[in-house]
């Protein structure tokens, strides 16, 4: 296995996709800002120089690559597998509720004996991330590793698009399997957020709509506690999540930010599942613990991993809330990151709607948020 990865701005995407194919790759994977991918000479460009060869991306509130955090240009990784047959699929939603579906036909279409691994992108906005990964989990199992997350659009909660091949589209979930006993594929998922404020109970909910806490409009509490930045919703909302708790209260590690606002009906729209009847509570983050995560996040991908490190690559799929708590030292986590791992190894990666990964402790693939989620992918030589 051969892996690479490349930053450039608009004006680098030739370049860019140049040096990816001195590979021969197998899979490219592609992080763009929506604005290069809004470009139709952007993505004509794009279209031509990977012609021939399987891509899979997706839209970005920022990208991450080696280099740290950019914005508005493209962070992209090629990989050479030498052992390892892929797999594509995608299916339309058009509606949230179908999202347990849609992931569970992407299940089907990938589902065989040695399927070792699944990665994921979803639109960010009209979906249920819960959903989406409860479909693939429940038709594939806790033998198969999942990951991936859902597409931004900055912050702007508007239209996110995903990428297969020749085809962007902005209600599209698209995935990757591989196969076979030569891929080994890990995860590390770590937040760094703290709990703050009394648990709440949710005594309204539908899916991923949150409508009540403590018999209280949802929406009409939340903007108590933002106070002045309530104005700012739904993006200031994204430092503001909330933890799902165990029934003793201790952390069951999900989170969930407010990804929209129903105004008529005072609810929240969340980007994964809200169960009725769970106690949550908000939370908050400094820059150190967020950091501290980060590092947490790779060291268990690797303490998780059974194959060898020196032929490695990482896709860091962060939340584009941790990007606003961290502002100017965003660069620092990604720093954390690139440290963890041996010198040179390829990173690649966005700022996202929400990180999909599979539990270490549960074995099924969950929607987090909040979180630094990175799939660390080798290749065996022998076996």
């Amino acid at each position: 296995m051969k892996s690479l990865s490349i930053a450039k701005g608009k004006e680098g995407i030739a370049q860019a996709f140049d040096e990816a194919l001195t590979l021969d790759p197998s899979l490219m994977i592609l992080f763009a800002a929506p604005s290069v991918l809004r470009d139709e000479q952007a993505w004509a460009l794009i279209q031509e120089k990977s012609a021939g060869h399987a891509l899979i991306g997706c839209s970005t509130s920022g990208e991450i690559s080696n280099d740290g955090m950019s914005e508005s240009g493209i962070s992209l990784l090629a990989l050479h597998l030498d052992r390892t047959p892929l797999r594509f699929a995608s299916r339309r939603i058009t509606k949230a509720e179908e999202s347990f579906d849609v992931g569970a036909a992407l299940a089907d279409e990938l589902k065989a004996p040695d399927l070792q691994a699944v990665f994921v992108l979803a639109p960010g906005t009209n979906v249920n991330g819960s959903g989406i990964a409860d479909g693939l989990s429940a038709t594939l199992g806790r033998h198969v590793m999942i990951s991936g997350g859902l597409a931004a659009d900055e912050v702007a909660f508007k239209t996110t698009h995903t990428i297969l091949n020749e085809t962007l589209a902005s209600d599209q979930a698209v995935v990757v399997g591989f196969y076979g006993a030569h891929i080994v594929v890990s995860c590390g998922c770590e937040g760094g957020w703290r709990p703050f404020g009394p648990a709440r109970r949710v005594t309204k909910s539908q899916g991923h709509i949150l409508q009540e806490l403590d018999g209280k409009p949802a929406l009409q509490l939340y903007k108590q506690y933002l106070g002045d930045k309530a104005r700012q919703l739904p993006a200031s909302g994204l430092s503001y999540p909330f933890a799902i708790l165990r029934e003793d209260r201790t952390m069951s590690g999900l989170i969930r930010s407010a990804l929209g606002i129903d105004l008529e009906h005072e609810s929240l729209v969340m980007a994964g599942d809200m169960p009725e009847g769970s106690q949550v509570c908000l939370m908050h983050a400094d820059t150190g613990a967020l950091i501290q995560g980060a590092a947490q996040a790779a060291a268990e991908a690797l303490r998780t991993h059974a194959g060898p490190e020196e032929n490695g690559c990482a896709i860091l799929i962060n939340c584009v809330g941790r990007r606003m708590v961290l502002g100017i030292d965003a660069d620092e986590e990604i720093e954390a990151v690139v440290d963890s791992f041996l010198p040179h190894t390829p990173l690649a990666g966005c700022y996202c709607y929400g990180e999909i990964s599979t539990h270490t402790k549960t074995g099924e693939a969950e929607l987090h948020n909040q979180t630094m989620t990175i799939t660390y992918i080798t290749e065996r030589e022998a076996l």
